[in-house]
C-alpha cells in the first residue's frame, strides 16, 4: 500500500489533514488502520465500497429478512469500528453497497463512523462533511422498497436493471445537495463516483464545494505512463482515476483504492491511502 500526500489550500482556520480511504472491498483492514494511526489525520473520509457486493451469498439473500448481513464482512466492520478511535470518521456509500438494507444501515451507525447517505453534518473546525450515494444504489433501494422488500435481492436487482440504466441522469430533486452547497463553512463532499465531477449529472466541477473526495475507478487497474487503462464507468483511457483535479471553486481528489476485485492484476498501480493536507488561504 502506498501513502500519497497532497497539499491544497482551502478556507480552513488552521492546517487540517483529511485521510481518504476508498474501495476496501472487505480486504484486510489492519494495514490501513496502522497507516491511519501513523498519519494522525484530523478526519477520516471513507468514500464507499468498503463492503463487497460481489459475494455469492448476496444473490440468495431474502430482501424481506430483517437480520443484518454486514457482520459477514468482518474487515469492513473492523475499519468502521476502529477508525473513529483515530479521528472522527465519515462514510459515504458506493455501488458495492447496493445490497445493504435498513437493518444494515442501522448496524453501520452503531460503529461510531458517521454514515452520510445523501446527507451532511457539521464537524469541528468549521468543516461540513456530506455524502452523495451513487444514483444506481439509491434508485435500487427505492425499487426494492416499492416491491415491499419481497423476494431474493439478486432477482430484485436484475429486475431493476432491466428497467433502468445504471448511469442514467441524476434524480430531478437533489434538494439536500443544494442545501449542503449553500451552507457556510468548508464543504467536503464524499462522492464515490468521480464521474459526477464532469461526466455525469450533477456535474459538481463548478459547484461551490471546497473538496470532493472520490474513488471507484481503482486507478484504471493498469497504469501506463501515469494514466489508467480502463474503468468500468468510463471505458478505456478514463479521465478520472487518480490525483487532484481543480474546478471553479475547489478540488476533487481521487484515490486509487485499497483492493483488487477483478482477475486482472493491478499493474503499475499500487493500492493507495491518500492524505490531504489543507492549508489556510492567504489573503493577498
Amino acid at each position: 500500500m502506498q501513502t500519497t500526500i497532497y497539499t491544497l489550500t482551502a478556507p480552513v482556520a488552521a492546517p487540517t489533514r483529511i485521510a481518504l480511504v476508498s474501495d476496501l472491498h472487505d480486504r484486510d483492514a489492519a494495514p490501513v488502520l496502522a497507516a491511519l494511526d501513523d498519519a494522525r489525520p484530523d478526519f477520516i473520509a471513507i468514500t464507499g465500497d468498503v463492503f463487497d457486493g460481489h459475494r455469492r451469498f448476496l444473490a440468495a439473500r431474502d430482501a424481506g429478512d430483517a437480520r443484518p448481513i454486514v457482520h459477514r464482512f468482518p474487515n469492513a466492520m473492523r475499519l468502521l469500528e476502529k477508525a473513529p478511535a483515530i479521528a472522527p470518521a465519515f462514510l459515504s456509500l458506493g455501488n458495492h453497497e447496493w445490497f445493504l438494507l435498513p437493518p444494515d444501515l442501522a448496524e453501520i451507525r452503531k460503529t461510531g463512523t458517521t454514515l452520510l447517505h445523501d446527507a451532511f453534518c457539521a464537524a469541528p473546525g468549521g468543516l461540513i462533511f456530506a455524502g452523495l450515494t451513487p444514483h444506481d444504489t439509491s434508485r435500487f433501494w427505492a425499487y426494492a422498497a416499492s416491491q415491499g422488500y419481497r423476494g431474493e435481492l439478486g432477482k430484485l436487482r436484475r429486475a431493476w436493471r432491466a428497467l433502468h440504466e445504471p448511469d442514467e441522469p441524476a434524480p430531478a430533486s437533489l434538494a439536500w445537495l443544494d442545501d449542503f452547497q449553500n451552507q457556510p463553512g468548508v464543504k467536503v463532499l464524499l462522492c464515490h463516483y468521480p464521474e459526477y465531477w464532469a461526466l455525469l449529472p450533477p456535474y459538481l466541477k463548478d459547484s461551490p464545494v471546497d473538496l470532493m473526495l472520490s474513488g471507484h475507478a481503482h486507478g484504471g487497474q493498469v497504469r501506463l505512463l501515469g494514466r489508467g487503462l480502463f474503468s468500468s464507468s468510463q471505458g478505456f483511457f478514463p479521465r478520472f482515476t487518480n490525483g487532484v483535479f481543480t474546478g471553479a471553486h475547489g478540488h476533487m481528489v481521487i484515490s486509487r483504492g485499497l483492493a483488487n476485485t477483478v482477475p486482472i492484476p493491478r499493474i503499475g498501480n499500487p493500492t493507495q491511502l491518500v492524505l490531504i493536507d489543507l492549508s489556510p488561504c492567504i489573503d493577498s
